[in-house]
């Protein structure tokens, strides 16, 4: 799986992984494509009425002067208005076919690519501008004929009508195109139009062009030089599906020339020379006498050291003696446990030599008291805390329906399990007015709360607490919501029961 960045949205979709690093396209590059088409259009239309009306009135001029080649000139001209817009539409074909582009796809910087593989549409992009021109001009055309039959026709002249319909037929078709380019969009910016086609429109301006090699804008392009792809006949080798089979007849050793043969063991080769049987004797040494110099037997005068003189360090004076320490008086026996005086009568306090026993302890402070040590009570270590429970939760819907919610789940027209949210339930909701995303919403249980993730949807999620208080969910944000809250997704709501 990968991720994929919506122009004008905030977050990531979680996509295939040929789609990881594409920037999918915002409506204000798709509008910026359909004016320059549109411009183009109107340019070419002036153009071809310019070229019309000067071959009519250069066939005018040359029937009153009589020129024949000027008339069949001025003929043919007249037939070049027609050729203009023809050739442009088939340009237009030829590179959405090629390409997915269209020349104002090319200049808005957007291509269209299979949805499914990420690689150029082709066919796919074909169609898409085929149905987007039917949907835009047919309505127009059909006006065209219904006030053409509506002319009245005297055989050499047709009387023509007020063009009500064509002009209603054409704003209609306007109408239409523009409600199905930016009203039935997912949270790709997906119309109606590209998931029937299963097509997707990228910007190439950012992002990655998944249909081009997996290439980045803002790199260095493949084609400067030394920076060339690795490539084998034409066959690009990181794409090992494009690398041509090898030959049946293929052998290893075709790959390298065999090696050269070894020469023989009785090659004339040099004899080694003979190994010497006893070592060479050593010179010897010179004698001790001979190689003592002359110098090192002469006495070196050394100096005298002088005696210490013991009168320059006075003596140590003598310690004093210890005094003997006074011996400890005897400690006075017990009467009362030798027997020999009976118990006082009275309080406990009459008697000064036992220590008074009070009825409770004195105070202690709190700093000072040190817990008794229990050897029979267990570590903390060998403890299990016990966790709150998940209790189940009722979900109300606007609608009247009910469902308890035991267990994470995702909400939605047609919700979908991520890789985030494996295993919760998908409750699919009605929503004729498409304001609820295919996965609008996830629900999950947390320790006894109900915690509510907007999963990027387009119109976003909010909550309402019993208090009246309103607060919108961010994507990616999931936040705990109290028993007893409403819960707004599109036009839809659902309540958390108490």
């Amino acid at each position: 799986m990968g991720e994929m960045q919506v122009d004008g949205k905030l977050g990531t979709l979680t996509v295939p992984g040929h789609l990881d690093g594409v920037y999918a396209a915002g409506n204000g590059r798709r509008a910026m494509a359909y004016l320059i088409e549109t411009a183009i259009d109107v340019g070419l239309y002036f153009l071809a009425l310019i070229i019309f009306v000067g071959a009519l009135f250069g066939a005018v001029s040359s029937a009153l002067n009589g020129s024949t080649g000027g008339l069949q000139g001025s003929l043919a001209s007249m037939f070049v208005p027609v050729l203009i817009p023809v050739i442009f539409i088939l340009i237009n074909l030829f590179l959405a076919l090629t390409r997915g582009q269209t020349i104002g796809r090319h200049f808005a910087k957007t291509r269209i690519v299979k949805f499914d593989d990420g690689k150029q549409a082709g066919a796919r992009a074909l169609g898409k501008v085929l149905l987007t021109g039917v949907i835009g001009s047919g309505p127009l055309m059909v006006g065209s004929v219904i006030d053409g039959v509506r002319a009245t026709d005297y055989g050499f002249y047709s009387e023509p009508v007020s063009p009500i319909f064509t002009f209603l037929f054409g704003i209609g078709g306007v109408v239409g195109l523009f409600w199905s380019l930016f009203k039935t969009q997912d949270e790709a910016n997906r119309h109606w139009i590209d998931r029937t086609c299963g097509v997707l429109t990228i910007d190439l301006r950012q992002g990655r062009d998944c249909a081009d090699r997996d290439s980045y804008t803002g790199f260095v392009p493949t084609s400067q030089s030394g920076l060339e792809a690795p490539s084998l006949g034409g066959s690009d080798l990181r794409d090992k599906e494009s690398l041509p089979p090898l030959p049946p007849e293929y052998k290893a050793s075709t790959l390298a020339p065999p090696l050269p043969p070894l020469p023989a063991s009785n090659s004339s080769l040099p004899p080694l020379p003979p190994q010497p049987t006893s070592l060479p004797s050593a010179a010897p040494l010179p004698s001790s006498s001979s190689s003592t110099p002359p110098f090192a037997s002469a006495a070196v005068p050394t100096p005298p050291v002088p005696p210490l003189a013991s009168e320059h360090v006075p003596p140590l004076p003598p310690l004093p003696a210890t005094p003997p320490l006074p011996s400890a008086p005897p400690l006075p026996a017990d009467p009362i446990a030798a027997g020999t005086l009976p118990p006082a009568e009275g309080f406990i306090d009459e008697v000064p030599w036992r220590k008074p026993e009070f009825s409770s302890p004195p105070p202690t402070p709190e700093s000072s008291i040190i817990p008794p040590l229990d050897l029979h009570e267990e570590s903390h270590l060998d403890q299990t805390v016990v966790s709150p429970r998940n209790i189940p939760v009722t979900l109300v819907f606007d609608d009247g329906t009910s469902y308890v919610l035991e267990q994470g789940a995702v909400v939605g027209r047609d919700p979908q399990c991520d890789s985030f949210h494996q295993g919760a339930i998908r409750l699919q909701v009605d929503d004729p007015s498409l304001s609820v995303s295919k996965t609008h919403m996830a629900l999950a249980l947390k320790a006894g709360a109900v915690l509510v993730e907007d999963l990027y949807s387009t119109n976003g999620t909010q909550v309402t607490t019993p208090e009246g208080e309103t607060s919108d969910v961010l994507p990616g944000s999931p936040i705990i919501v109290a028993r007893g809250a409403l819960i707004h997704f599109g036009d839809r709501s659902v309540r958390v029961s108490e």
